[in-house]
């Protein structure tokens, strides 16, 4: 059985290889290429493992690992560099580092939900940030009008308020809601294909919450991924951030916001 360590960067990846004995057995570096991925795929075998540590381009690395048969753990890189101090004493995280581990059973997993979810996920995250920009550019025709104290009572953002913004002819105005405009129609066609996702049964559960909408709840099944794998509630509440934060004095214990 061989054991290998991938360190993903953005233009090529970096690899070790180990054998049963725990010696190197292969060194070297491959671009960052799914077909170079493939063709380096066809040296192992049935059985042999595979760690890469978690970065935010490791999917189609992964699926692709995956998709040809190879079990591939995904490791938490800062949990990793606890134990490579502790066990290796090395602070450095490479490939090397990442194969002994996974000769060791050691490696830190991190959660990898399965496809569907991923692809959820991508699509409520990317609302989510479409969202933070419109309001960003809504923020920016505030500041423009309070800059030309201009008074509007009433909503810019109705049909009148944006035709009240375009008879000021103002450059900056118009850049700013043409951009904005641009968002709003992403964000719609993003808005229509969540629609298809409305027939999970733990999207509807979720859904018969008061103020849970599609999206909500669709944030919340992606994010949480199987329920299973937090084995209580105050686990599953930490998880997501919820819990308050605690300091303690002595016999005094002081409760704050939440930890996210």
């Amino acid at each position: 059985m061989n054991y290998v360590g991938l360190d993903i960067h953005t233009e090529n990846i970096v690899y070790t290889v180990l054998s049963d004995d725990r010696n190197v057995k292969m060194r070297g570096k491959i671009v960052n290429d799914i077909e170079y991925i493939i063709e380096f795929l066809r040296n192992f075998e049935d059985g042999d493992l595979f760690v890469m540590d978690s970065t935010g381009f490791y999917e189609p690395i992964y699926d692709t690992i995956e998709s040809k048969g190879f079990k591939v753990k995904l490791a938490n890189p800062l949990k990793v560099k606890l134990i490579a101090e502790s066990r290796i004493k090395n602070d450095k995280i490479d490939s090397e580092i990442l194969a002994r581990l996974l000769k060791n059973n050691w490696v830190p997993e991190s959660y990898v939900p399965d496809k569907k979810i991923r692809e959820i996920r991508r699509i409520v995250r990317t609302r989510i940030n479409l969202k933070r920009v419109s309001t960003g550019f809504k923020n920016r025709i505030y500041m423009e009008l309070k800059r030309l104290k201009i008074d509007y009572d009433g909503n810019l953002f109705t049909l009148e308020g944006r035709h009240f913004l375009r008879t000021l002819n103002n450059f900056r105005i118009n850049i700013y809601l043409n951009s904005l405009e641009d968002i709003e129609k992403e964000i719609k066609i993003i808005e229509n294909e969540i629609q298809k996702y409305s027939d999970i049964e733990e999207v509807k559960l979720l859904m018969t919450i008061p103020g849970i909408g599609l999206f909500s709840a669709l944030i919340i099944y992606s994010e949480i991924g199987d329920i299973n794998r937090f084995s209580n509630s105050r686990k599953l509440v930490s998880y997501a951030g919820l819990n308050p934060t605690t300091r303690q004095s002595s016999d005094i214990i002081y409760h704050g916001h939440i930890t996210r």
